[in-house]
């Protein structure tokens, strides 16, 4: 996390720097293409880390629907275990 708090600080300042500010004009030239640049990097970088998390929160809820079916199934077979059980009381009661 702080790696993105720091990525986050520095596509700041980049935009910044490109926008410029009351002090100091916007950049111009090879700093600008230099800001341009790095400002595309932390893009794709900040893209990667947003997919990522899209991704982990998608197999989270995943898991948590396997467990559930798996869960209902469980308490299914039980069910027709004790019916089945029950049955087999009954003959054996009555016979």
């Amino acid at each position: 996390m702080a790696q993105c708090k720091a990525t986050l600080e520095r596509r700041r300042k980049r935009e910044a720097q490109l926008k410029g500010t009351r002090a100091r004009g916007p950049a111009g030239g090879r700093r600008r293409k230099q800001a341009e640049a790095e400002l595309e990097e932390i893009e794709h970088f900040l893209a990667g880390f947003e997919s990522g998390l899209m991704r982990r929160d998608q197999n989270k809820r995943a898991r948590a629907r396997e467990r559930r079916r798996r869960s209902l199934e469980r308490l299914e077979a039980a069910r027709a275990a004790m019916t089945q059980r029950k049955d087999m009381q009954a003959e054996c009661q009555t016979g």
